[in-house]
């Protein structure tokens, strides 16, 4: 109510408010401006250390996810805590290591039992064809018609040609998953280049094949498992003298350029099939152009590069990194 005097009253009834006798000084007033920003900066500052923290917690659970994720591209075991908000991811990231880790055992089982039979298969070819490739090599030198002699002669180089087509399959065996060579050491290329050409020559006893070495760096030394780089040396001088029954000059070059080193091998015969060289890096379904497919296989495994072409003949050129 208004009272005479101008007094306006406001009444409540007892006890239904709490008093509380305030006071503030100008002063007060005056720093007001300053006390609300010391306010909102401690405010501030709590708010980043609760960030830094929760933060930090964080990071360190994504790291996690994504180490996870980068060991399951690789295909390694992964096992992370099923916890936290990342609680479905990390439990599908675990599911997923176990799916594959059942799935190389699988493999594992059955590349063992691949290359186990493929031995075995080996095994058993092997020992008649010995048996026939010493008969042969009697009936080659008996006091017979040269007729006879001439068909024991082909009989061995048909059991040769058979031979090299069953380790040509073990060394598939071995590198079919892109394993690496197991027994590198330091080689020099051109004590190779020799002796494969040579023996390749030795069992021909040709005239119609001539081979013509070029081999301009001596010293140079690569990585490499030398029965591999002999084999894909012999499939490739092999091929020039598979496609040309007539004959050809076969030509081998070897340089280096940089860290690299280069063999080059060529031939002015008729080529090889475009089917095998528009389809070298894949393995054929039979054994019938199984050689340069096999040669790109061992190349890639040295870290190597493999090109081909049919101009004026065939040509392969195999391009090695250096060991320095």
């Amino acid at each position: 109510r208004i009272e005479d005097n101008g007094i306006y009253i406001l009444g409540l009834p007892k006890n239904s408010v709490a008093k509380y006798d305030l006071n503030y000084s100008n002063d007060w007033f005056a720093t007001l401006p300053k006390k609300i920003i010391g306010i909102m900066a401690a405010n501030l500052l709590l708010a980043l250390f609760f960030s830094f923290i929760f933060g930090k917690r964080l990071y360190k659970r994504l790291k996690m996810v994504f180490d996870g994720i980068t060991y399951l591209k690789s295909e390694n075991a992964v096992t992370l805590p099923e916890t936290g908000i990342f609680k479905e991811i990390c439990k599908n990231i675990n599911s997923t290591s176990k799916a594959i880790e059942r799935k190389n055992k699988l493999l594992e089982i059955r590349d063992n039992a691949r290359n186990e039979w493929i031995t075995g298969i080996s095994h058993d070819i092997r020992t008649p064809l010995f048996v026939a490739a010493g008969s042969a090599e009697v009936i080659e030198h008996a006091d017979i018609p040269q007729a006879y002699r001439q068909k024991a002669s082909l009989i061995k180089r048909l059991i040769f040609k058979i031979e090299k087509l069953i380790e040509d399959m073990e060394l598939i065996s071995s590198l079919e998953y892109d394993m690496q060579p197991i027994k590198t050491k330091n080689l020099k290329l051109c004590p190779v280049i020799r002796q494969t050409a040579a023996d390749i020559m030795n069992d021909i006893a040709s005239e119609k094949y001539t081979v013509e070495l070029e081999l301009k760096n001596e010293e140079v030394e690569i990585k490499a498992d030398e029965s591999l780089i002999a084999r894909a040396l012999f499939n490739i001088i092999n091929n020039s003298i598979i496609h040309n029954e007539n004959g050809c000059d076969i030509k081998i070059k070897q340089y280096a350029n940089g860290d690299k080193v280069f063999v080059k091998i060529s031939d002015n015969g008729c080529g090889a099939p475009e089917n095998i060289t528009e389809n070298i890096n894949k393995m054929p379904r039979s054994a019938h152009g199984l050689g340069l497919p096999l040669v790109w296989k061992i190349v890639n495994a040295h870290g190597g590069k493999l090109s081909i072409q049919n101009e004026n003949g065939f040509t392969a050129i195999i391009e090695l990194p250096t060991e320095k």
